[in-house]
């Protein structure tokens, strides 16, 4: 990228520059590094995001809030290449946020702890914020409204006044789309709601069958084999019947576990990166269609 250029830092001196840019080539885990940064980071007053760029290795955009000496920044054995933005006229802060954007956009996968606190035009609408919970779990969610309550209500930027003002028609917009055929992605090693554990699903020993397309005979499987035998759901799908006589008896809770268990399974057994292990949860089959798939991912289709 044209604007950014490379720096040596001797790791002694006092730090004057705020926003950096971090590549480490040919890395894969963006977790990892990310998590790292995070513990060495803290006196520094800094945010990273972190991002996989496709043929390249993982970017770290990072921001710092204070000019204190920049920690040891080598995750892994691997020592980054350190870019600066380059100088150039115009508004700073509209010039800078047009960099970040274009950083940001060759990122891929991300994991990011940067946070706007207030807009360059000082204007967001309600459809702004909307879109931007969408990006989040329900726990992220709630844990951004607990920052912002927690700001003396004449200290809040603007985001933080309007984002907590239209938090409970947010919640309740989400409730709807998700009733009206949307879906949620989610993390299998971070699940952002509670899931009955492994140990306690009971009644494993029911048994459903499967026509085999050759021998054209039934074979049995028990809802053990699915848990302890994962080439199954590796080549099968998993249909769990049931009638109005049965809800509440837990077949959503066990479909889950399922994915989440197999998607983990799955994660470890090809050595992905564990944000590849990702669990589509929707109502409907439409948007199977706008889902970008990877080896790894569940459906669950509840």
């Amino acid at each position: 990228m044209p604007f950014l250029e490379v720096f040596e830092y001797d790791g002694l001196s006092r730090f004057v520059l705020q926003n950096i840019v971090l590549l480490y080539p040919e890395a894969t885990d963006i977790v990892m590094i990310h998590e790292v940064l995070a513990e060495r980071l803290p006196e520094a007053d800094a945010a990273c995001c972190a991002g996989l760029v496709a043929g390249v290795g993982v970017a770290v955009l990072l921001h710092k809030g204070n000019y204190k000496r920049l920690a040891d920044c080598t995750v892994g054995g691997v020592q980054p290449v350190m870019f600066r933005f380059t100088t150039s006229r115009g508004r700073g802060g509209a010039v800078l946020e047009e960099k970040v954007r274009k950083v940001s956009s060759a990122m891929g996968r991300c994991m990011t702890s940067l946070v706007v606190r207030m807009p360059r035009s000082g204007n967001y609408s309600f459809e702004q914020l909307c879109d931007g919970a969408r990006l989040l779990s329900p726990v992220q969610r709630e844990m951004l409204k607990g920052r912002c309550s927690m700001i003396v209500p004449k200290e809040r930027s603007e985001f933080e006044v309007l984002f907590l003002r239209a938090y409970p028609i947010i919640c309740k917009v989400r409730e709807l789309e998700f009733k009206n055929g949307s879906a949620m992605t989610f993390n299998a090693f971070d699940v952002p709601f509670p899931v009955v554990p492994l140990e306690m699903l009971i009644n494993l020993n029911q048994q459903g069958s499967r026509l085999q397309e050759v021998e054209l005979t039934d074979k049995l499987f028990t809802m053990d084999d699915v848990f302890t035998d994962a080439s199954l759901m590796q080549r099968y799908a998993v249909l769990l019947l049931g009638a109005n006589s049965t809800t509440g008896f837990g077949k959503t809770q066990c479909a889950l576990r399922m994915a989440i268990e197999w998607s983990m399974a799955m994660n470890q057994a090809l050595k992905l990166p564990r944000e590849d292990a990702q669990i589509l949860l929707s109502n409907t089959l439409d948007v199977g269609k706008n889902v970008v798939w990877k080896p790894g991912m569940v459906w669950v289709l509840d």
